[in-house]
């Protein structure tokens, strides 16, 4: 039975509930071919055939899957033009890339005239498809296709599957999907129009930047929009004279000498054309139909150019009050604009303008090739250019050439909480108030992001501090953003040519070590960078090269400190610690050495260095001490090893070659790691736990963990920061918030051990408060490879 169209999907009642039938049969012949021969549906097709042909790749790939869904041989993308049927995506290249079949009896064609989707479930026994050259040849006689519509609302083709073999039906499922399929068709032809605007736009831009006559480049756009918009229509561009009353002709190639001569000239006012309507009314005019339209010599004109419908846009100022002239589209057959149409007008119409004011002043071109969009200030490579050119004459007398360097403080916060606009609001205001603290001829510029430097010549050399307090006192100003009040703070960093000298790269560079040095303090405030923070910075420049090569070469120890069971006190751990003897200069603190890893981005390689040789160092000692094998080794593990694959990879790999059990392996995350929204963490923490890791919380209690978020967590123990136990014996609120926090443990089965502890105080404390495991220098501070071989050996409790 022949699937006919017209009316509603409803279930057939083959085996299976698998046909879908039409209620109402095809329309006619002649409706078909009426629908297909639609000029603005040609149009459609023409416009898109482009765009379809550059993408043949992802067509095809449609295609194949149309024919995946529907279980077919094949899959086709077929845009219906009044004589061709165009194949623009194939399952299978060996298909023909074109049909040239009469339209009555290609499918396709019924699809794009009744606007829904079609099956045929045997070809040949359908009367109005049974000759179709493919059917007569065997190769079709299954089809079943659904349309293809454009932004315009136009049918433009169908996606289709096709099969040798006939068929009792589709599924509504099947139907469904190539439906979906069609519809992400339409979309990829929609960007690649767009895709073709932008290509198009950046000609015209290409060729202003490169100075191209005003004439030429409007032409140019022209020619660009005539091309994207297909179907006969023109385009035109109409300057407005310096007095505004009058049109003279910018472009219209299209247009005859002798139509051009009569157009220009053309007065600017009601009755005048769309071109002079629209530029004296400021917004768009549509003449529908030329032939109605009542001046006699606009009238008369449109006919000698053969155009019956006009719409045109006012091409504005950016003081969006000044006309600058107007930008035009002709069509040969009455009517209006499509929405397609309508968005080029839009779009093209801003760049005429652009195109416009870059001819009558270059000022303004060298203004949006230098200055920032957001702010107004100089862009980053303007500053860089004007300042270092500022920068070859040295100051005068004892003053100072000073660099600024300014970053805000959260600005982060505001995007996340109040969108992009909010944050470009506080941003101007910013830079409004820079200027007004600012003094005539100081360079200020949005150097990137939330960054702002500003270079000022000849600053008296006891006005520095001053000078760079000023400009944070700027990025306190009050910004209102949809009823919010926006306040907040940047830290600023000066260098000094006296210090630094006059080349523009070592001035940001000193000003922005400044600026670090100013957010360290608390934020909000200003730094100069003097000759002993360049010191300070030299030497951690080279710390930090020691400690790279200290790591590269094995050249770290590690430490371990004891955790011991308070009720038994036996030895059940050991927390591994890296140490630094540095080669001619001594032991380097861990507290200077961890954060500066952190900093310059070795702080993964160090954790890699400690996690191999404590495990080296557990299997060692568990082959020679017995005591050694219950022990859990634990190691500090940072956020950035945590954000792959790998490191649970790299874990495996260092258990197989030590051959240890996975239980005894701790690793110890800090509350902000944990909490974090960052699921890759999470994802390797789980991975690590489901071998048999153990993960611990270090430091707890100084974050922001709840009952709630630890319920959900991937962690097995909680270690109570040192803060909280050094209160215990003599501050109740101490007391109180480890009684809470091994409270929450116990509610969750989470094991607690305690750090810090230092006095016999703290010591009875915990045990009072029942907590199983403690840490600190009363019972054992951390040791060398060799004691805790010694210590193993004894295997006699720490604690009585």
């Amino acid at each position: 039975m022949t699937l006919a169209m017209g009316g509603d999907w409803t279930v057939g009642a083959t085996p299976g509930g698998r046909a879908l039938h039409r209620s109402a049969p095809l329309p006619p012949v002649e409706y078909v071919l009426e629908q297909v021969a639609s000029t603005a549906r040609a149009v459609a097709v023409e416009r898109a055939l482009p765009g379809a042909r550059d993408r043949a790749a992802d067509l095809d790939a449609f295609a194949r899957l149309a024919a995946t869904v529907a279980r077919t041989e094949f899959g086709l993308v077929s845009l219906i033009g009044p004589d061709c049927q165009s194949y623009v995506g194939r399952s299978d290249t060996a298909l023909p890339p074109e049909l040239d079949v009469d339209s009555a009896l290609v499918q396709c064609t019924h699809v794009v005239a009744t606007r829904r989707p079609l099956v045929v479930p045997d070809v040949l026994a359908d009367r109005r498809f049974a000759t179709h050259p493919a059917a007569v040849s065997g190769l079709l006689r299954y089809y079943v296709g659904a349309p293809i519509v454009d932004e315009d609302g136009e049918v433009v083709g169908a996606v289709c599957a096709i099969d040798s073999v006939s068929r009792d039906g589709a599924s509504s499922a099947e139907v469904a999907a190539l439906e979906d399929i069609a519809a992400q068709v339409s979309a990829l032809l929609s960007l690649a129009r767009r895709q073709a605007e932008q290509a198009a736009q950046r000609r015209v831009l290409a060729a202003v930047a490169a100075g191209s006559p005003l004439a030429d480049s409007l032409d140019l756009l022209a020619r660009e929009v005539s091309q994207l918009v297909g179907g006969g229509v023109t385009c035109s561009v109409m300057l407005a004279d310096a007095d505004g009353r009058s049109l003279r002709v910018g472009a219209a190639p299209a247009l005859t000498p002798e139509l051009v001569r009569k157009l220009d000239g053309l007065p600017v006012g009601p009755g005048n054309g769309a071109c002079g309507e629209a530029a004296h009314a400021g917004k768009p005019v549509v003449i529908r139909d030329a032939v109605d339209y009542p001046n006699d010599f606009v009238r008369e004109l449109l006919a000698e150019a053969g155009v019956r419908a006009v719409a045109s846009m006012p091409v504005l100022h950016s003081d969006e009050r000044t006309v600058l002239g107007a930008f035009a589209l002709y069509r040969l057959e009455p009517g209006v604009p499509s929405r397609y149409e309508w968005d080029v007008l839009r779009s093209f119409g801003d760049l005429t303008r652009l195109v416009i004011e870059q001819s009558r002043g270059h000022d303004r071109l060298t203004e949006l090739a230098t200055r920032d969009t957001v702010t107004g200030l100089l862009n980053r490579s303007a500053f860089l250019a004007e300042a270092a050119a500022a920068l070859r004459t040295p100051p005068a007398g004892d003053r100072e050439h000073v660099l600024l360097f300014c970053d805000v403080d959260h600005f982060k916060l505001i995007n996340d909480t109040r969108g992009h606009a909010a944050g470009d609001a506080y941003l101007r205001a910013a830079a409004t108030a820079l200027g007004e603290r600012l003094r005539p001829g100081d360079l200020a510029c949005r150097y990137a992001g939330d960054a702002f430097t500003i270079l000022a010549l000849d600053v008296p050399a006891g006005s520095v501090q001053a000078l760079a307090e000023r400009a944070v006192s700027a990025f306190a100003v009050p910004v209102s953003v949809a009823g919010h009040a926006l306040r907040l703070s940047a830290s600023v960093g000066a260098a000094v040519s006296s210090v630094t000298g006059r080349d523009v790269e070592a001035l940001l560079s000193d000003a922005d070590l400044a600026m670090h040095q100013a957010k360290a303090a608390g934020r909000s405030r200003a730094r100069v960078c003097d000759a002993t923070l360049r010191a300070r910075a030299q030497e951690d420049n080279e710390l930090a090269l020691a400690l790279r090569d200290a790591i590269a070469s094995d050249g770290l120890d590690v430490a371990y400190q004891p955790e011991i069971d308070l009720e038994t006190g036996q030895l059940v751990g050991l927390e591994a610690l890296a140490r630094w003897n540095r080669p001619g200069h001594g032991p380097v603190s861990p507290a200077v050495f961890i954060p500066l890893a952190e900093e310059s981005g070795l702080i993964e390689m160090l954790g890699r260095s400690v996690l191999t040789r404590a495990l080296l160092d557990l299997a060692e000692w568990r082959e020679r001490h017995a005591a050694a094998r219950g022990l859990t080794v634990w190691v500090n593990v940072s956020a950035g090893q945590l954000e792959g694959p790998q490191f649970a990879r790299e874990v495996d790999r260092l258990l197989q070659q030590t051959r240890l059990p996975a239980a005894c392996l701790g690793l110890e995350v800090t509350e902000s790691v944990v909490m974090g929204d960052a699921s890759a963490t999470r994802a390797t923490l789980e991975a690590l736990r489901e071998r048999g890791v153990r993960v611990a919380i270090d430091d707890f209690g100084t974050g922001y963990s709840s009952l709630g978020a630890l319920r959900e967590l991937p962690v097995d123990v909680l270690k109570i920061d040192r803060s909280f136990v050094t209160g215990l014996g003599t501050e109740q609120s101490d007391y109180q918030l480890v009684t809470a926090i091994l409270a929450m443990a116990g509610a969750l089965g989470l094991a607690v051990v305690a750090e810090g502890i230092e006095t016999e105080a703290q010591l009875h404390a915990l045990e009072e408060l029942g907590c199983g495991t403690g840490q600190g220098f009363l019972l054992g501070r951390p040791q060398p490879v060799a004691d805790v071989e010694a210590l193993l050996g004894r295997a006699r409790a720490l604690v009585g």
